[in-house]
């Protein structure tokens, strides 16, 4: 059921962008995701397909967008599709988009049901040669179960094999790397978010508190704030548990003298956030945490202020490589090994994915969003930090979307009540 509302200039702004890049013959196919069902009686909460939501804006299932900016057939330009409501249906989950609703979040015009696709598609792909279509080409999130988008464009390929086929990514990578300032505010809005369930975090963190009861504490207060959703699992990492960086069990209790690594992800409005921090388990650092968080700290920030135009993520990564492995010799690791005691990967671009896709090799330009998360897992003492700011590349300079959550070692520990 839709219920987020985003000023439909946003989506119209974002086709405009694709639409540019089509060559003149073409048209653009995308589909929703499939409802997944969960245990047999219902399906998980249902999740957009980002690419179709960025140029849509639409949250429900059953949905194509259908873009052929120089077809003859005029008033077709754009055309989505949604399903046609189900008394049954309407019943069981609340009404579902009306056309006109839909033309309004959309700002698409021309707005028709799902069943009459067939039919209209059919005719402006006859008007057409060339037909884009959508693919996953996610590298940390790869998987084998045929998405909508592959399995329509099958059927296009036998229904139409005279025509050509392009891939829609390369472009949808190009125009979503570089955010405007509507993606900005709504990825802000989703790091605040997560903010303040870090600062609910710190409230709940003792000796003795499962890891399970601090990430319900997080998980309520970004519900509470407007959250659509996580955009990964929360992860509450206590004690040697702070070693695996995709740790998410949550399993384990709080322990005197360590500390908890806290990462929190949030999904707002389509658009996604996540930071990272560390808490002492005991309201203070001790002499060795302080050390390590401090350094770890210091690569953030150095990290950070390297995002900025014409550098590039595969240079930045090795110079952020090089100087987490300097620090781990300064720690008394002298044969640390990437992606065992420090990050094997720092930077990633951020948007309507957790991890957009991008292109990696292309120079950073002003108004992409990247994560900074480095981290630092010494096995021999078992202890683990991670760290993740949210940074805005600018021509000015970057800019920190996470800079209102604490970070600095007196920050952190204020939350507790700590004084230095």
């Amino acid at each position: 059921m839709q219920t987020e509302s985003v000023n439909p200039e946003l989506f119209r702004w974002n086709r405009k962008r694709f639409a540019r890049a089509m060559r003149e013959d073409s048209i653009a196919v995308f589909c929703s995701n499939d409802e997944v069902g969960s245990n047999g009686a219902q399906h998980c909460r249902f999740r957009q397909n980002p690419d179709l939501y960025y140029l849509s804006g639409i949250s429900q299932p059953e949905t194509v967008l259908v873009l052929a900016p120089n077809t003859a057939k005029q008033g077709f330009e754009e055309v989505l599709f949604i399903r046609r409501p189900d008394h049954r249906d309407v019943r069981q989950r609340g009404p579902g988009l009306k056309r006109q609703q839909a033309a309004q979040l959309s700002g698409v015009s021309q707005v028709l049901f799902i069943d009459e696709l067939d039919s209209v598609l059919h005719e402006l792909i006859l008007l057409a040669s060339r037909v884009y279509i959508n693919s996953r080409e996610h590298t940390h999130a790869y998987s084998e179960a045929p998405a909508r988008d592959v399995r329509f464009a099958e059927r296009l390929m036998k229904l139409y094999p005279a025509h050509k086929y392009h891939r829609a990514q390369p472009i949808l990578k190009q125009i979503g790397m570089v955010k405007s300032a509507p993606e900005v505010g709504l990825i802000s809005k989703a790091t605040e978010l997560a903010g303040e369930a870090f600062r609910a975090c710190a409230k709940t963190v003792e000796p003795g508190v499962a890891e399970h009861a601090v990430e319900a504490v997080a998980v309520s207060t970004m519900i509470a704030g407007g959250a659509q959703g996580l955009a990964h699992p929360s992860r509450v990492a206590g004690g040697r548990r702070a070693l695996y960086p995709a740790y998410d069990a949550n399993s384990g209790s709080l322990e005197a003298g360590t500390t908890c690594t806290v990462q929190l992800g949030v999904a707002y409005a389509g658009y996604h956030s996540s930071i990272a921090r560390v808490l002492p388990v005991d309201g203070s650092f001790d002499l060795r945490q302080r050390e390590v968080y401090e350094m770890l700290e210091s690569a953030l920030r150095f990290g950070a202020s390297a995002l900025v135009p014409g550098a590039t993520l595969p240079e930045l990564e090795a110079q952020l490589s090089d100087r987490l492995a300097t620090i781990c010799s300064q720690l008394g690791y002298r044969t640390a090994r990437q992606g065992h005691d420090f990050s094997e990967s720092c930077f990633a671009h951020l948007g309507r994915n957790l991890r957009d896709p991008y292109q990696p090799y292309a120079p950073l330009q002003s108004g992409m969003v990247i994560s900074c998360g480095p981290g630092l897992f010494l096995h021999e003492e078992k202890l683990g930090m991670q760290l993740r700011n949210l940074i805005l590349v600018t021509d000015e300079g970057p800019v920190d979307l996470s800079a209102r959550v604490p970070l600095a070692i007196d920050e952190v520990e204020s939350l507790f009540g700590v004084t230095v």
